[in-house]
This record gives structure tokens, C-alpha cells and sequence, in this order.
């Protein structure tokens, strides 16, 4: 009898009395408010504090509130699972610090035993407001340039199948390779546009030479007919693009 006693005592008092004292809630809506500056970079994020916070259940009623510490962090236990709705005041707010969209309540669905994560998304906002026909002018500009982007890649790919007859399916992506030269030259190294454009038009030559003396030349040596030349040029833009993603 005194054994089963203390073994009742061991196992099966001391874990209810545990579990009895204050555990943290298992079912609760949380998050982080992190002021992102407005841009991509993670150096300049800083945590927001002070920010107030509710949640309300499916029938509108108020489940909880919750004030963001000095890490940014808060979190709302909820009674049970189910839909609930996260209102973040726009008026707790540091001055310049405002919610992407306006999108100041997000409605979440919160599972059993879940520590439901809410996002907000923060940062200096400015509201730019354009006339339809500011639209008008920005979208066919856009529609042009992109049009002329077009119509110089099919001239370039025509020109190579009227005096090769290969359809080369890498073409674009030697289009892709001049783009991303120009770029480097322009933003990464500092260059002037009409320059970085020079270095871009001689990087796209030699990266076209390179293809020829050591792709289509060796196979037209050894008589490859067109139809496996063009099959090649589809795996070499695969390479290609790929290669520009890692980059």
C-alpha cells in the first residue's frame, strides 16, 4: 500500500500540479512588428514598441489586446480554435510608420495547440496618387519599350536562321546576357549608361562568338543535322537561365 502511494505521489500528482501552475497558453495569435524602413535590406529594421493590438472572434466580440514590448513581440491567448480577426491601430504607430495597403487586420484561422503567427507589414509609406491618365501615358510607355525589346530579339533570331537555318532556342537568353551586362556596368561598376550599353553590346558579341567556334562549329564539322542543333540550343538555354538565376 505505502509503495502504490508512492508511486500515486511520483507520477501522477506532481505532473497535474505542474501543468497547474501558470503554464503559458498553448492557443494564442502572435507576431513581431519590425519597421523595415521601406526597403529590402534587414540592417536598417528596427523592432516597433508600443504598438496596440486586438483580436476578436468570428461574432465581432473582443478576445484580448496586447501592447508590442521592446523587441517588437506580442501575442494574444485565444479560448479555443477557430477564425479571428488581428487589428493592429495605425494610431500606435511611430510617426512615419505606416501598414503596407492599409491592411491593418488580418484574419487568421487558429488550430488546436497552434501559436497562431500574424505578419504585418511596416515601413515608411508615401501614398502616390496618379490620374488614369498618368496610368495611360506610364503603361503605354512600358507597352512600347517592351514591344521594341521584342521586335529586336525576333530581328536578331530571324537573321540567324536565314543564314545559319538554325532555330536557336538559347537566343533570348544571349538577349538576357547583354541586359545583365549592361546592368552591371551601369549600377554595379558606376559606368555611364551610353558606355555600360558599348560593353554590353561587345560582352553579347563575344559570348555569341564563344557559342559559334565552340558549340555550332564543332557540329556542323561533324554533320549535325539542324533538327539536333536546335535540341542542343534548347538545353543550352536551360544552362543558361539557370545559370543566370544562381547569379
Amino acid at each position: 500500500m505505502l509503495l502504490a502511494l508512492l508511486a500515486f505521489d511520483l507520477f501522477g500528482a506532481a505532473p497535474a500540479g505542474a501543468q497547474a501552475e501558470g503554464d503559458e497558453p498553448t492557443t494564442s495569435v502572435r507576431g513581431t512588428l519590425i519597421d523595415k524602413k521601406g526597403t529590402r535590406e534587414r540592417t536598417d529594421d528596427v523592432p516597433v514598441e508600443g504598438a496596440e493590438l486586438t483580436v476578436t472572434d468570428a461574432d465581432g466580440g473582443e478576445v484580448g489586446t496586447a501592447t508590442s514590448d521592446a523587441e517588437g513581440v506580442w501575442e494574444i491567448p485565444v479560448p479555443e480554435p477557430g477564425r479571428y480577426t488581428v487589428d493592429l491601430d495605425p494610431d500606435s504607430l511611430p510617426d512615419g510608420v505606416g501598414v503596407a495597403g492599409d491592411r491593418n487586420e488580418l484574419q487568421l484561422a487558429v488550430n488546436p495547440n497552434q501559436r497562431r503567427l500574424a505578419q504585418f507589414d511596416l515601413g515608411a509609406r508615401t501614398r502616390n496618387v496618379t490620374t488614369t491618365f498618368d496610368k495611360f501615358l506610364q503603361l503605354g510607355f512600358t507597352g512600347i519599350r517592351f514591344g521594341l525589346i521584342i521586335a529586336i530579339t525576333a530581328v536578331g533570331l530571324s537573321l540567324i536562321f536565314g543564314t545559319t537555318g538554325l532555330t536557336n532556342f538559347a537566343h533570348g537568353e544571349m538577349v538576357t546576357f547583354g541586359g545583365i551586362m549592361a546592368w552591371y556596368a551601369n549600377v554595379d561598376w558606376g559606368l555611364p549608361f551610353i558606355l555600360s550599353a558599348l560593353i554590353a553590346i561587345v560582352a553579347g558579341a563575344g559570348g555569341a562568338a564563344a557559342m559559334e567556334i565552340g558549340i555550332w562549329r564543332r557540329l556542323r564539322k561533324r554533320g549535325v543535322s539542324l533538327l539536333a542543333m536546335m535540341v542542343v540550343s534548347i538545353g543550352l538555354s536551360i544552362v543558361l537561365r539557370y545559370g543566370f538565376q544562381l547569379i
